[in-house]
């Protein structure tokens, strides 16, 4: 979790994320890029500003242990890189930010799904709600949510899908739904 005004903030989260208070805390941090983690739904912005550096980005890896789109079984981490003219075979979605170069990419992280649900349902009573939703969501992934969800044209059209899948998410967006 995090955002800039706490450690457990959810602001950064796509659902929540308010492109004109980023814009003031990205000034505020003289920052052009904020990387926020675990907020349950991966996705990352251009946040529009008045600056010589030209627009910020937020990046929200979701979670890299869990599947974060409909029907996959990867998860997701957040490269900074300043080799911005190589676009990774593997990105996702990414930018180039400001006049320092810096590309920013969503990787796929992948790994032993079977051996990590095998893991997961140990550490869970089975019947809880940790293990019922998070272990149809290693299993399919998160319901609802795509690749070109996480990083569309339009960034409302994506708040409102956002807040739809987070509806299944449990308070605080802990817990969330899968196929």
């Amino acid at each position: 979790h995090g955002d800039p005004l706490a450690l457990a903030g959810w602001s950064l989260s796509a659902e929540l994320l308010n492109e004109v208070r980023v814009a003031e805390w990205l000034g505020q941090a003289d920052a052009d890029l904020f990387a926020s983690s675990h907020t349950c739904i991966a996705h990352a912005r251009e946040i529009p500003r008045e600056d010589p550096r030209g627009p910020g980005a937020v990046f929200n890896n979701g979670a890299a242990g869990m599947p974060n789109f409909a029907h996959v079984r990867w998860g997701v981490l957040t490269r900074v890189s300043a080799d911005w003219k190589r676009v990774p075979a593997d990105s996702l979605y990414g930018i180039v930010l400001g006049a320092h170069g810096v590309r920013v990419d969503a990787i796929p992280v992948r790994y032993d799904v079977d051996g990590w649900q095998r893991t997961f349902d140990s550490w869970w009573t089975e019947g809880s709600a940790a293990r019922v939703s998070y272990s149809g969501r290693i299993a399919h992934g998160l319901r609802g949510w795509t690749v070109e969800d996480a990083y569309p044209a339009q960034g409302i059209q994506r708040a409102t899908r956002a807040r739809s899948v987070a509806a299944s998410c449990g308070p605080g967006g802990g817990i969330c739904g899968s196929e």
